[in-house]
């Protein structure tokens, strides 16, 4: 059999090879490491890895202990909290429920009388039962108003996503009877009907309208780096999206002249760190880029934090860092080649590489890559890797992607990385077999397509034990940030 190290490191980075080698070998030697597995959320991002508990579910059903698990799952779920191991717990007892069992439901239900405002309870119970479980959230949620009309915890509302998501599933017809009915009898429940319909409705008209910011002329763009109190006479509501919107916009000339009238400026000016912050990240900075290199400078890079945990000068720092990384001169190479060597920051230190690539920079990132412990940092380092192969596609690239696959937790770079090796004709017939049942099912979903009849089952992507899940009511991505999520 497998060495169970092998087979627990294989379960925990979401690899198919944990399904398939169950298929054909007994689950009880590794009983402890698939509990361990459905009791803790091994996978990297709760956003991006919204599988995860889909495929524990597949694993337990080739165990042939269903009811083992099952029972030591809704055990947890009854002293669950609503972080990510408890969000998986209810992920789980979903999943059940949905397979009929009326035990999950109860715990469920129990879990939703404990923590009402945990909006993946609230969740999981609106898609479950649709008009009447919205209607058990809200009351259990104006239940716990105070007396003076406050709440407990966060709110009682519900995200709109979950009402559009729940609606698409269920119909707006059944959610609006439901309502109304209720409200006849209970006016709070009609005035939060209310409230959210015209929240949802505005939550998808700024969807619409994310992007329709006013435009800026050069005067107003200074004027608002000035103060940015003044974007609201400008019809600038959103006067950082504003400021983004003219990045792209302005003319060649205006953004090497903001450039030039910013770069005397002291480091403290909140003129720019406005611009550091707002406009060098998604069009090159045209100046001097010693400018930034010394914005980064300004920051601590013995030590790296996580973005919550930063202070602002390592914000600031992170923005310039970014927008090095659009920049192509032999200072932000060589800065890039110090800091891989000295700092900690050496998934950023590796995103200027990208753009300022040489010949045997690959093996170098490589390298960083095999010494660094950080998961995060790896996951970084791994994002500069592929862009570098996307856009030049070295000779010795296949190598050092087939690394990466092996130790990048991340499903979401898993599947770009399968992606890259595919597009070199580099892909191991072993690697693609086990990608139909990957945990990240987007993954699944990608190898059938690039590698057709690799998968077998209906819908073109392989089957394990209960089979693939097509349940996928998540929630859409957020927008890039310096979070270092996949994009």
């Amino acid at each position: 059999r497998v060495n169970q190290r092998a087979f627990r490191r294989a379960l925990r980075y979401g690899f198919g090879r944990a399904i398939l080698h169950l298929r054909g070998h007994d689950a009880a030697p590794y009983r402890g490491d698939i509990l361990d597995g459905c009791l803790h959320f091994w996978g990297f991002d709760g956003d991006f890895d919204h599988n995860r508990p889909d495929y524990m579910f597949e694993v337990i059903s080739l165990t042939g202990e269903r009811e083992f698990y099952r029972d030591r799952i809704l055990a947890a779920v009854e002293s669950a909290a609503g972080d990510r191991d408890g969000h998986q717990h209810f992920a789980l007892a979903r999943i059940f429920t949905e397979a009929g069992d009326e035990a999950a439901r109860v715990a469920l239900d129990r879990a939703l009388e404990r923590l009402p405002f945990d909006h993946k309870l609230a969740e999981h119970t609106i898609m479950l039962h649709g008009p009447a479980g919205l209607l058990r959230v809200l009351r259990l949620r104006l239940d716990r108003l105070d007396p003076k009309g406050g709440t407990q915890q966060d709110s009682v509302d519900v995200d709109p996503w979950i009402i559009q998501e729940a609606t698409d599933r269920w119909g707006k017809r059944a959610f609006a009877s439901a309502m109304q009915d209720a409200g006849r009898a209970d006016p709070r429940i009609r005035n939060l009907w209310s409230q959210l319909r015209q929240e949802e409705a505005k939550w998808r008209q700024d969807l619409g309208k994310r992007s329709e910011q006013p435009s800026l002329t050069y005067e107003q763009v200074n004027e608002i780096l000035a103060n940015p109190e003044v974007g609201k006479a400008f019809g600038a509501g959103h006067w950082s999206n504003s400021l983004r919107n003219w990045a792209k916009t302005a003319t060649d000339d205006e953004w090497r002249r903001l450039a030039a009238e910013l770069s005397d400026l002291p480091g403290d000016d909140p003129r720019w760190q406005r611009a550091v912050r707002y406009l060098y990240n998604g069009r090159a900075f045209p100046g001097d880029p010693h400018r930034l290199i010394a914005t980064v400078q300004a920051a601590r890079l013995d030590r790296f934090r996580y973005l919550v945990e930063m202070d602002f000068t390592e914000r600031l720092a992170l923005r310039a860092m970014n927008a090095l990384a659009e920049v192509t001169h032999p200072a932000v190479r060589s800065f890039a080649l110090e800091m891989l060597k000295t700092s900690r920051w050496t998934s950023h230190a590796a995103s200027l590489l990208a753009a300022n690539y040489e010949d045997g920079d690959l093996e170098l990132l490589a390298a960083v890559f095999r010494r660094e412990r950080s998961e995060w940092q790896r996951h970084g380092i791994a994002l500069s890797i592929r862009q570098i192969d996307e856009r030049l596609a070295p000779a010795e690239a296949p190598a050092v992607l087939l690394l990466l696959y092996e130790h990048v937790r991340c499903g979401m770079c898993r599947c770009g990385l399968v992606e890259r090796l595919h597009a070199h004709d580099a892909l191991p017939s072993l690697i693609a077999e086990e990608c139909c049942f990957d945990a990240y099912f987007g993954l699944r979903e990608r190898i059938a397509e690039i590698v057709p009849g690799v998968c077998g089952g209906p819908g073109g992507y392989g089957h394990a034990g209960g089979g693939n899940r097509a349940r996928t009511a998540t929630r859409p991505p957020a927008p890039p940030s310096d979070s270092g999520l996949c994009t």
